[in-house]
């Protein structure tokens, strides 16, 4: 009896193992995993699709944006080029008219107050702004990037270990308190605030360039792209050598102000 109990065990074991198989087959997958969604990386790319579609933009079907690892929403964005990028290509031309520009035409250095009252006022109309994918993606930017939104103790730690000066921006924890001060921002503006820590991280002294903020800047051997500004025409983006597929789109910290000063200011590097 033993034995044919365990003989009839084996058997619906088996019927079952068979019959749960086949059900797997047929069920939806309930329990499988659910695909990630990564709102900001979509809202990146819009950008650069709104930049291809304005009259006089252009971007190159070259490039495309992605996590530093693909899938790890805690990695930051990069662009990169999807194929081989020649130097001396276009891959990027930004309509003036899509530029944001200061609301006061004397603004000029690193927080210029008329650039950051022109930012929060879109970031707050968000889908109503005529910037609205720049804006949203702005809203959607990680706060805190730099050290000037952290805690105090957390300020006060970096300042003991590295000092006040010792990396960019100039005095890196206190531009909140500088914009307050400066530019009489409310301290309960929250928008505000976070506009004014990406106009340091991502203006071009007193204007904010969609898609072209996105790349990150890195200069010496690694800047692959200069940048020219047509003035009241156009914001253009070259490569100054052969971009690899798969190689991160980097721009410099600067950007040649006129046509006629390019040869002069960034000519390609040589290593």
């Amino acid at each position: 009896m033993a034995i044919q109990s365990r003989q009839g065990f084996r058997t619906l074991v088996g019927i079952l193992a068979f019959i749960l198989s086949f059900s797997s087959l047929s069920l939806p997958k309930t329990f499988a995993a659910e695909e990630v969604v990564d709102t900001h990386l979509e809202e990146a790319r819009a950008i650069f699709e709104w930049v291809n579609t304005s009259e006089g933009g252009f971007v190159s079907p070259k490039q495309d944006v992605r996590r530093l690892v693909p899938g790890d929403l805690s990695t930051p964005l990069i662009v990169y080029a999807k194929e081989r990028i020649n130097r001396g290509e276009q891959i990027l031309r930004v309509p003036w008219s899509s530029l944001i520009e200061s609301d006061d035409p004397d603004d000029a250095g690193q927080l210029p107050c008329g650039t950051i009252r022109a930012v929060a006022r879109e970031m707050k109309l968000g889908d109503k702004s005529k910037y609205a994918p720049y804006a949203k993606y702005l809203i959607g930017e990680a706060d805190n990037q730099i050290p000037s939104g952290w805690s105090k103790p957390a300020k006060k730690l970096l300042d003991d270990i590295v000092g006040d000066d010792t990396i960019p921006p100039t005095r890196p924890t206190d531009w909140v308190d500088r914009w307050r001060k400066r530019c009489k921002g409310d301290p309960k503006d929250k928008i505000a605030a976070k506009a004014a820590l990406l106009i340091i991280q991502r203006s071009d002294d007193a204007i904010m360039i969609p898609a072209y903020d996105a790349y990150n800047h890195r200069n010496g051997k690694w800047t692959n792209t200069k940048t020219v500004e047509e003035e009241g025409v156009a914001h253009v983006t070259s490569a100054i050598k052969t971009i690899e597929e798969g190689e991160e789109i980097l721009s410099p910290t600067i950007s040649v102000r006129s046509v006629e000063d390019e040869k002069t200011s960034m000519e390609p590097l040589k290593f």
